[in-house]
């Protein structure tokens, strides 16, 4: 009886044994991904009144949750008009209504899980009612003046109106 228990121990070591090889034979290969903060490049084109933004960004590791769009008026940047959020997949957008013929800051701000990474543009929309003349005295001086087309509808008013407002200047000609 004892050679028995002590063939069924040996089988029994056997087996584990056997069972310990096979399970180190196999090999793991995992290699563990290490995250870091998102990567974000911002670029965009003036149009009237408006932006076109567009981005690239890479989660460096992790997947981008979100992107957050702030924008300001440069005179006073944090003043924030307005703040937009787009889900990870987002490459763009067009913002509207905005005050042209001022210089905007856009500030695009990447997310994934280990933090948030900023970009920053500025742009300037047009305002295609605004013209700006330059008064000339001569190769030296020089005045610049932007005015509303609300203000003179006609090349004639437009001159008047600039005639009128170089006349404190002495010596200016005023060409439109």
């Amino acid at each position: 009886m004892k050679k028995r228990i002590r063939i069924a121990v040996f089988c029994i070591i056997a087996v584990l044994a056997l069972s310990v090889l096979a399970h180190a034979s196999e090999t793991t290969d995992e290699t563990e991904t290490v995250s870091g903060p998102p990567t974000v490049e911002l670029s965009g084109v003036a149009g009237d009144y408006s932006v076109f933004l567009s981005w690239n960004g890479s989660g460096n590791g992790s997947d981008l949750i979100k992107f957050e769009l702030s924008y300001a008026l440069a005179v006073s940047p944090d003043d924030v008009i307005d703040t937009l959020e787009f889900d990870g997949d987002a490459k763009g957008c067009s913002i509207t209504e905005l005050s042209g013929g001022m210089e905007h800051i856009f500030r695009l701000t990447a997310y994934n899980s280990v933090g948030g990474t900023t970009s920053t543009l500025r742009l300037t929309p047009n305002d295609p009612d605004l013209a700006t003349v330059t008064a000339v005295k001569n190769e030296i001086e020089s005045s610049s003046v932007a005015i509303h087309k609300n203000i003179a509808n006609t090349k004639d008013s437009v001159l008047k109106y600039l005639q009128s407002y170089f006349k404190r200047y002495d010596g200016y000609g005023v060409t439109v």
